[in-house]
């Protein structure tokens, strides 16, 4: 169930002072406290529907059960960052597929390294037609990431989002390297 307290406010650009807060606490120190529905609409109100969040609603059988499934791939929804753009993105904007390998493949035998790297390599690209990315061949785009597996690590919280993972050596995107 994804009751107030389960909702994090990740980012407010008008109120920067509600990053970090669930809505709970949020609403109870709100003027309308006495009715939270209303105190959460005229929150919305107040910051123009401007924020992002994150919900801690889902199960982990059913984490468990999605990204093993043969069919299911892995993506990100979150877009390129940098900690001088401030805010507080989720956790998953720096470590979304380390997080993944760690937790699927390199700690656990839930997936094989080969299957999960696929599952966010080559499967995704196709399934949305792109047959030159995700894969290593001659005419294909080179993006290419370079980890050690031993220390590939998903650093980043959501008290301090804004850290890279450990492990990962080089990323080459479209064959030049763009962090080392």
């Amino acid at each position: 169930e994804s009751g107030f307290e389960n909702i994090l406010i990740c980012s407010c650009p008008s109120k920067p002072e509600l990053q970090g807060k669930n809505l709970l606490e949020i609403v109870k120190r709100h003027p309308a406290k006495d009715n939270p529905y209303e105190a959460f609409l005229e929150m919305l109100l107040e910051i123009r529907c401007n924020a992002t969040m994150a919900l801690f609603c889902i199960d982990e059988k059913d984490m468990d059960f999605a990204l093993t499934h043969p069919l299911s791939s892995v993506a990100t929804d979150a877009w390129a960052m940098s900690p001088t753009l401030g805010g507080r993105p989720h956790p998953r904007t720096y470590g979304t597929f380390p997080r993944f390998l760690r937790n699927y493949a390199l700690d656990t035998s839930k997936l094989s390294l080969e299957n999960a790297i696929r599952k966010i390599t080559s499967l995704p690209a196709s399934r949305i037609g792109l047959s030159d990315r995700g894969i290593i061949k001659e005419g294909c785009w080179a993006d290419l990431v370079l980890f050690d597996p031993k220390t590939l690590r998903d650093k980043a919280t959501y008290g301090d989002p804004h850290q890279y993972p450990d492990g990962v050596e080089l990323v080459i995107v479209n064959g030049h390297t763009v962090a080392e």
